[in-house]
């Protein structure tokens, strides 16, 4: 079971984690940077290699120089940085004709591997005065198995931040309390559970 933690095509959420991960180095240089380098796999390419048509949100979330760009713009990618103003920040358009796709053999290997199935990626941007950053990589989403230790804190953050937007702070406390009791919570009856999930209704809409 591989959970999805950010609001992109598969293939390029590794990427996009590895950008964030290069986003201090590359904050208020962005004008400076001739080239950003996307080591990845073949699937990626077959997938999410698009710089060209990018005219609305669902073009933009499969594409993986968008993704990259904005990323490394913002720091974080959200469902909101694939539309506008945010997805036409001169600083995002101006840097996804930068991004320069590279198959790198041994993340496709990895990719088709049943003893692995890794989705690898790595980025590496080099500046106008010819510096570059490190190579910065990630071989497994941290929704992937290989990561589980990394994954339930991000976890626990989505899905309070979504609940958070129908549902009572106190209502969120007893469904965290309930995570963290297994015995509890697969001895709770299903129609309980949904009651709690449901919003609150006012008394006017009682």
């Amino acid at each position: 079971l591989i959970f999805k933690l950010l609001p992109c095509q598969r293939n390029a959420t590794i990427a996009a984690e590895a950008a964030m991960q290069l986003h201090a180095r590359t904050k208020g240089r962005t004008n400076s940077i001739r080239e950003i380098r996307v080591y990845t796999h073949a699937e990626a390419l077959e997938r999410v290699d698009n710089a060209n048509h990018l005219s609305n949100a669902a073009a933009r979330d499969h594409s993986l120089q968008f993704i990259v760009a904005s990323t490394l713009v913002h720091g974080k990618l959200d469902h909101w940085h694939y539309h506008e103003p945010l997805a036409g920040d001169a600083r995002v358009t101006k840097l996804v004709p930068r991004v320069r796709l590279i198959e790198d053999q041994a993340y496709s290997a990895g990719y088709i591997a049943g003893d692995q199935r890794s989705t690898g990626n790595a980025i590496e941007v080099q500046f106008d005065d010819s510096t570059t950053t490190e190579r910065v990589e990630v071989l497994y989403s941290a929704g992937h198995p290989a990561r589980r230790s990394a994954l339930i804190p991000m976890l626990e953050a989505k899905f309070e931040a979504h609940v958070a937007q129908v549902l009572e702070p106190a209502v969120i406390e007893r469904l965290r309390s309930l995570f963290l009791d297994h015995e509890r919570l697969t001895a709770m009856r299903v129609r309980d559970f949904i009651a709690l999930l449901a919003p609150r209704l006012t008394s006017h809409g009682q």
